[in-house]
């Protein structure tokens, strides 16, 4: 799975598995999209939960829902709103190749703004450079949620995020085992993960 299903839904996720198959062990493997999915071909994994687009199709797509950006700050910071006071500021995101993180520079640069990108391989550690007010994060909604809640993290409005990410749970067994069919209906019930009001 990607790091945002592990960040918003996994524990009820892995409980609701081993509420119904108690004798299957989940392994799991948290890595970005297009790693997923050269690991779910080589059939080094069973059955991914990740974000598309997808370079190759799989046997068995279910469609899970879509995760949207928002912008967030350390209150402390003092973001100014729109994107010119978000780029006064180092930008949190994705890490280098992934599709938000070449959004985020291109669109910013066509605004002419010349933001400070500071991408991470790790997005949990954006949420926690965010609320440390080492900069302004441009995130999944599902992962902020709880700082905002706890006034750790403010929204910024900016007029413009990444478009959200889709989401879907793929596995390529043909015929499938009923934990695999059961796993994507599991992760098909759970989203979309909880989103700010």
């Amino acid at each position: 799975m990607t790091e945002i299903v592990a960040h918003s839904f996994l524990r009820v996720f892995l409980v609701r598995m081993r509420d119904r198959f108690p004798g299957i062990d989940v392994e799991l493997t948290v890595d970005l999209s297009a790693r997923l999915s050269t690991m779910l071909f080589d059939r080094d994994i069973d059955i991914a939960l990740q974000s598309g687009p997808f370079d190759r199709s799989a046997r068995m797509t279910i469609p899970l829902g879509s995760a949207p950006y928002v912008w967030v700050a350390s209150p402390e910071l003092g973001v100014g709103a729109g994107l010119s006071g978000i780029a006064a500021h180092p930008i949190l995101t994705h890490a280098r190749g992934t599709r938000p993180y070449e959004q985020i520079e291109e669109h910013l640069g066509a605004e002419d703004l010349s933001p400070r990108i500071v991408p991470c391989s790790n997005i949990a550690a954006s949420l926690h450079m965010a609320v440390d007010g080492l900069g302004v994060a441009c995130l999944p909604q599902a992962m902020v949620a709880d700082a905002v809640a706890a006034g750790q993290l403010v929204v910024v409005p900016a007029g413009w995020r990444p478009e959200p990410l889709a989401f879907a749970a793929r596995y390529i067994g043909d015929p499938a085992p009923a934990y695999l069919r059961a796993a994507a209906e599991i992760a098909c019930d759970l989203f979309p993960p909880e989103q700010l009001g």
